[in-house]
C-alpha cells in the first residue's frame, strides 16, 4: 500500500502483514505528485514539483536512478516492457526516458 500523504517529499511504504512502514524512500526536496510500479515490481518511480524524477530499487528502497525536468513532473507511466518511462511536466512537455 502506498501512502497518500507524500506532502514531506518521502514515499512510505507500508506492510500488509505487520501494518508497519517496511520501506521509507526519501529524498525528494518537494512533495511528491505520483508514484508508479515498473512491471516487473523491481523499480518505483516517483516524481515531484522539486522537478525530478526518482528511481528505487524495491528490494533495497536505494535511489538508483534520477531526472532533473525543467518543471513539476504530473504525470509517469511504464512502458510494457518496464523499459521506458513516460514523464509529463506541468510545462505540457511529454519526454520518454531510457531506463535499461
Amino acid at each position: 500500500m502506498v501512502d497518500p500523504y507524500f506532502v514531506s517529499g518521502e514515499l512510505k511504504i507500508w506492510s500488509t502483514r505487520t501494518n508497519n512502514i517496511s520501506m521509507l524512500l526519501s529524498g525528494h526536496k518537494d512533495s511528491i505528485n505520483t508514484v508508479r510500479y515498473s512491471p516487473n515490481g523491481q523499480l518505483i518511480a516517483t516524481a515531484s514539483k522539486d522537478k525530478t524524477v526518482k528511481l528505487w530499487d524495491t528490494q533495497s528502497g536505494k535511489e538508483v536512478g534520477l531526472y532533473q525536468s525543467n518543471a513539476s513532473i504530473e504525470l509517469l507511466a511504464f512502458s510494457p516492457n518496464g523499459k521506458q518511462l513516460v514523464i509529463g511536466g506541468s510545462d505540457g512537455k511529454i519526454y520518454l526516458l531510457s531506463i535499461e
